[in-house]
């Protein structure tokens, strides 16, 4: 099973107050869903508000010639699907069941006349909605001005938000390699540099940021 990584961004009902919360999940319905089954497709419409009560969802392209071509995961408690409040649109991408999975859905018409109700229910959709937006942008940005090793150090940065100090993060090389789109080579060869500098510590399945005043001012040379 993929990892799943929300880099500290906060989940919609980490943000609602419990009447608020309470009274969403009242109004969902629970749909199941096996390792690999398709839950929806590009091009169906949006007819409900949805989040992941358990397990995660993979958004991308459904192709013929290539099958499920994976883009971006969400996992637990993480929603999607709130703009039915204003239109119900043609979904964007396709998304497929990460293992065994659980997605709650809020019919359209219940969803607005909840969000009637409570509005920090949608306030809260597009704080986090904005946030993740907000992190594709700086590591777009990274991208296209920071060279690779500085893009490594980077998101270990990023990774670390919301964690405690000397914090074991489950995460590896493979991870960063294939997140960032660099290859494993040049991750393995950061990594050894940071880790030879005392900046961090690389174990089975994990890394752990030692210094991370350090790893900010490594993510900064140029």
């Amino acid at each position: 099973m993929s990892r799943i990584f929300d880099f500290s961004i906060p989940a919609l009902f980490d943000l609602l107050h419990e009447d608020a919360a309470s009274a969403l999940k009242a109004e969902s319905t629970a749909r199941n869903y096996k390792d690999g089954q398709i839950i929806h497709v590009q091009g169906e419409n949006t007819e409900c508000m949805n989040w992941v009560e358990s397990g995660a969802i993979a958004f991308g392209n459904l192709t013929e010639s290539d099958g499920f071509l994976q883009m971006v995961e969400l996992g637990k408690g993480h929603h999607y699907g709130e703009f039915v409040y204003y239109e119900c649109q043609p979904r964007k991408l396709s998304a497929q069941a990460i293992g065994p999975t659980v997605i709650r859905e809020v019919q359209y018409q219940k969803f607005r006349a909840l969000v009637e109700e409570f509005p920090e229910i949608l306030k809260a959709c597009f704080q986090v909605t904005s946030s993740k937006n907000t992190l594709l942008l700086e590591v777009y940005d990274d991208a296209r001005h920071l060279p690779s090793a500085q893009r490594i150090a980077k998101m270990l940065v990023i990774i670390s938000r919301g964690h405690r100090p000397n914090v074991a993060l489950p995460f590896t090389q493979a991870d960063l390699s294939t997140i960032l789109g660099i290859s494993k080579v040049t991750v393995n060869q950061t990594l050894k540099k940071l880790e030879d500098q005392k900046i961090i510590e690389v174990g089975y399945g994990f890394i752990r940021v030692l210094n991370i005043g350090r790893l900010r001012q490594f993510a900064t040379l140029r």
